[in-house]
Parts: C-alpha cells; sequence; structure tokens
C-alpha cells in the first residue's frame, strides 16, 4: 500500500509509545487508502475527520483536529513539490551509494534551496547530519561563517572527499557527479522551475526558519539523535522542523522509497514506519510525530 509511512493517528494514541494505534479508530482505514499516495492521504485524513466528531472529550478533540489540520499543511508542501524525495533514484538502487562518513548539511527547513538539496540526498539514499542554521542560532552559523565569510545556506562538507561548498545548484551537481552517476539534461534544464516550486512551497509553510526563544540557552545532548525519515514525508517535515528550531543537530538517515537502508528500521523499531526518533542520550526511541514532537519539546525545549 502506497503511503506516506506515516497515518493520521488516532486521538487515543498513547505519547511515547512503540505499540500505539496507527489507525483511524473506526476501522475503515485500510479500505480507503488503495491507490496513490496522494488519494490514499486524502480519503484517510476525510474518513479521520468525518469519524473524530463523535468523540465525547472535547480536549481529545481539540488536539486531533489541531494534529490534523497541521499533517495537512505539511502535506500541501510536498504536494507543491511533487513528491520530490519520495523514491531512490534507479541508479543509487543499483549503486547503492554509502560514504564512510556521513556528509553534513548545514540548512534550516524553511529555505527553499536547502530543501532542494535534502531531496536529493534522499532520493540518492544518502544519510546526513543536520547542523540547524535557523535564524538566532550561533554555534552552526559561526562555523559556516568563519569556513565562507559569510552566513549562506545551504553549505555543505563532505568529509569524505573534503568538499566544502555553498550554492544548492552546485550541491547538487557534486552530489549527483559523486554519488548519483552524474545529473541529467533534463534536470539542469529544470532547474529554474525546480527552485520556483522550492519557493512556493516554503511560502506555504514557513516553520523551521527561527530559533526558538531561549534555545541557545538550553544544553545541548552529548551524543546526536538519529531520525530515520525521507524528505517527502509531510509527517518527517513537522519533526525536522522542531528539530531545527530547537537548534538540535541529528543524524538523519534517508529512507526513502525502495531504500536499502529500510530493513535497518524494521530490525530497530519492528516496522517500516517514519518518522523513527532514537536518543542515545536518554534510551527513547519512538515512532508518531506528534509523539516525538511532544517528546524533543519536553526533553530539549
Amino acid at each position: 500500500m502506497a503511503s506516506f509511512d506515516e497515518r493520521p493517528r488516532s486521538a487515543t494514541t498513547s505519547r511515547f509509545s512503540k505499540t500505539s494505534s496507527l489507525d483511524c479508530d473506526q476501522g475503515c482505514f485500510g479500505s480507503c487508502t488503495r491507490g496513490s499516495p496522494i488519494v490514499a492521504y486524502n480519503l484517510a485524513v476525510l474518513c479521520y475527520v468525518m469519524h473524530v466528531n463523535r468523540r465525547t472529550d472535547n480536549q481529545r478533540w481539540r488536539f486531533s483536529m489541531s494534529s490534523t489540520l497541521n499533517n495537512a499543511h505539511s502535506f500541501l508542501v510536498s504536494v507543491a513539490r511533487g513528491g520530490r524525495g519520495l523514491m531512490v533514484t534507479p541508479h543509487a538502487l543499483a549503486n547503492p551509494p554509502r560514504p564512510e562518513e556521513p556528509i553534513e548539511l548545514y540548512h534550516f527547513e524553511a529555505c527553499p534551496f536547502c530543501r532542494k538539496v535534502r531531496e536529493v540526498l534522499s532520493e540518492l539514499d544518502l544519510e546526513y547530519v543536520s547542523r540547524p542554521c535557523t535564524k538566532g542560532e550561533g554555534e552552526n552559523r559561526a562555523f559556516v561563517r568563519s569556513k565562507g565569510g559569510k552566513e549562506q545556506f545551504p553549505f555543505l562538507v563532505d568529509p569524505n572527499t573534503g568538499a566544502e561548498m555553498f550554492e544548492s545548484e552546485d550541491i547538487i551537481d557534486y552530489l549527483a557527479q559523486t554519488y548519483g552517476g552524474g545529473r541529467s539534461t533534463l534536470g539542469k534544464l529544470a532547474s529554474p522551475i525546480n527552485t520556483a516550486t522550492a519557493v512556493a512551497a516554503g511560502l506555504l509553510r514557513h516553520r523551521g526558519a527561527r530559533l526558538r526563544r531561549g534555545a541557545n540557552d538550553q544544553p545541548k545532548p552529548d551524543e546526536m539523535l538519529v531520525l530515520y525519515n525521507f524528505e517527502a514525508s509531510p509527517y518527517c517535515r513537522k519533526v525536522r522542523e522542531t528539530l531545527d528550531e530547537l537548534g538540535l543537530d541529528a543524524l538523519v538517515k534517508n529512507v526513502a522509497k525502495k531504500s536499502k537502508r529500510r530493513p535497518e528500521l524494521v530490525e530497530r523499531g519492528g516496522k517500516m514506519l517514519v518518522p523513527y526518533l532514537a536518543d542515545p542520550n536518554t534510551g527513547q526511541e519512538m515512532y508518531e510525530s506528534d509523539d516525538i514532537v511532544a517528546y524533543l519539546e519536553e526533553t530539549y525545549g
């Protein structure tokens, strides 16, 4: 069944639980999610909204509606981008690129040029270290300034080759040439359209642009958080936004459709579902975007 790998959550789902319910509590989710990812998602949300008004607990109803609307809003960004970052490219499938050390990306979620690079990383099945550079963030922005003399994003560092560079198009060319078998002529010609739709997506949802007040004063985790993710997922986007707004670095393990890394996630968490967060500092590991966001805010916010 095609999906974006997290379903509209039931309002009775417990927080921070790896065994919480993921289905519509009316039992009809399986029958209304056949078909394309876009059709499946829209039908699932419609089903969920139709049933949620049967609840008698007002607080749960408000939380459910807020979560559903947030999911739908995030989903619009994926639609605007045409599902970029959803599927691993044929070349990456045949020649799975596995650099010895993860690439480092200095970026922030709301930046349209950063989005283009993250999509390519997802499609090439590359994991990377996310270094948030939201407005107001100190350490990562200072590093970029020391390297390039300016605060411009995205900025990529590849410890495997020593490459360091600004400019999304240059970064995409580099990634395609180094790990993807080269960039197609059509891809280069479509670059202006690609940038325009990325900008439109950023205007639709501008979260993950600014550091939350007081986040610089919070102690950073000793060990890096791990996020299983793929760029097109609206649920993963919610988690990435929170990580960026809290200024938290993370090792992002991309698991787009057909990724060779998917069995690793299934072995670790028990099922193929994203997002999935692992925090080695507390031992917490969990699915469900709302649970992950709540955990991050309570632990590091």
